[in-house]
């Protein structure tokens, strides 16, 4: 009975979803009877309402209720179709002859690039994304890309009606907006570097380094009665056969000396060595500069993920016309999530190589007194291996999370709602991935073999 369940309810989300974007393409098609509003601010210089400096109003304000659905002025082709900078999500009409239209603020955008449309054809809903301080469409009209005064373009040419006398939503639809909210999510702030993340890295590496400092006294202590035994014992050796061989007491002497200096300098060999390797290799090798600090600043990463999934990550729906919407808003919500945990899972693995790379360097100290420790002497060898080791290891992690960013950042923007392409760059994104950190436990399994 189960099973028939399942099946049943597979077929019905498959239904839903080749409905809704069958519904989408209608609604896309759709010719309006008419457009118009009430102008709110015209075209010309004026205090910007947000930056409060005197700036130019490439457009006109049309002050409309958000969802409002925004035509075509003309037959044109669509040039561009989602989120740009300051005008939110916006569209851009070529009507030829060097003439553009430019709709910015709107909260959906139902066109694509290289799309025609046709006179008063759906193309948009009217919004508040970007930098606006409340409903309102921006329209801008252009000539050879400089901005002219739309008012004559768009209501003597295009004939939209600019002086109030339609009311685009009235009735009971208008109503409905007004009652039923827009289900609207906004993950552009998640998608930035993890401030706290690495405030917890640091916090860990300094609680490493504090454990050495207090490590490194007793470390000494312990090689001065390492030393004291060894050389007691070897003092009883020579009483016993009655002679002193200094071939065995100079190597001795020297070998202490070497292990006792090692041990009260190890903390600048660290700083001084190994840190310093790895920046100049990985910095070498990746064509980056590469320090610790800039190693765990994760916005390069970010930056290349949030330009790909521009245009993708304002997910929002409309119930009153656009419910058939629902589960591409759902796959869409999803898919930003599982951006978002395969970001930081990459964030918690590189942290993961740093810790180790500190505790392993910090408490590879250990390794000198075990070397006086008979039987187990060939352990404390081991311990520089393991610090050569994640040493190399380190450095290519960088290596590969550069490449990892480099092969993203050959990727295109992804158009508005286009739920198969995110969908193709999630699962690009998530098997770049993969390999990079099964490549890294490989490289460092074998390496560690070597040694």
């Amino acid at each position: 009975m189960k099973h028939y369940f399942k099946k049943i309810l597979l077929f019905f989300a498959l239904i839903c979803f080749g409905l809704g974007l069958g519904m989408q393409t209608i609604e896309a098609n759709e010719i309006l009877p008419k457009f118009g509003g009430t102008v709110t601010s015209e075209f010309g210089w004026r205090i910007h309402p947000i930056y409060g400096t005197r700036r130019l109003h490439a457009g006109l304000d049309i002050g409309l209720d958000e969802g409002t659905k925004v035509p075509a002025a003309l037959d044109g082709t669509v040039v561009v179709a989602g989120w740009i900078s300051g005008y939110g999500y916006a569209v851009v009409i070529d009507y030829g002859n060097g003439i553009t239209s430019l709709y910015g603020h709107l909260s959906e955008v139902l066109v694509t690039p290289g799309q025609h449309v046709k006179k008063l054809e759906l193309v948009a809903y009217s919004g508040n994304t970007g930098g606006s301080t409340g409903p309102h469409l921006h329209a801008e009209y252009r000539v050879n890309g400089e901005p002219q005064d739309p008012r004559p373009f768009y209501q003597g040419v295009a004939g939209w009606d600019l002086d109030g006398g339609y009311n685009p939503e009235g009735g009971f639809g208008g109503t409905l907006r007004k009652i039923i909210p827009k289900i609207d999510f906004d993950y552009t702030k998640y998608f930035s570097p993890s401030e706290k993340l690495l405030e917890a890295t640091h916090k860990i590496i300094e609680v490493i380094k504090n454990s050495f400092d207090r490590w490194q006294p007793a470390i000494l202590n312990l090689l001065y009665a390492l030393m004291v035994i060894d050389l007691a014992w070897f003092a009883c050796q020579c009483a016993l056969k009655g002679e002193l061989p200094f071939t065995e007491l100079f190597p001795k002497i020297i070998r202490y000396g070497f292990f006792i200096t090692l041990a009260k300098e190890w903390k600048k060999i660290i700083d001084t060595l190994f840190i310093p390797f790895f920046e100049n290799v990985s910095s070498t090798m990746t064509g980056n500069q590469h320090t610790v600090e800039t190693f765990l600043n994760f916005s390069t990463l970010y930056d290349t993920v949030k330009h790909i999934m521009a245009n993708n990550m304002h997910p929002e729906v409309n119930l009153v016309e656009a419910w058939y919407q629902m589960f591409p808003f759902i796959i869409l919500n999803i898919l930003n999530w599982v951006i978002l945990f395969i970001i930081i899972g990459l964030m918690l693995w590189v942290m993961y190589k740093v810790v180790a790379f500190y505790m392993v360097c910090s408490f590879g100290i250990l390794g000198i007194p075990i070397n006086f420790i008979p039987k187990i002497g060939n352990r404390g060898n081991m311990m520089i291996g393991v610090i050569i080791s994640t040493l190399f290891d380190l450095i290519l992690t960088a290596i590969l999370l550069n490449l990892l960013n480099s092969q993203l950042q050959t990727l295109g923007v992804i158009s508005a709602n286009n739920v198969p392409d995110v969908f193709m760059f999630v699962g690009v994104f998530f098997f770049l991935a993969l390999f990079t950190t099964k490549l890294s436990e490989a490289c460092s399994n074998f390496f560690s073999g070597l040694l």
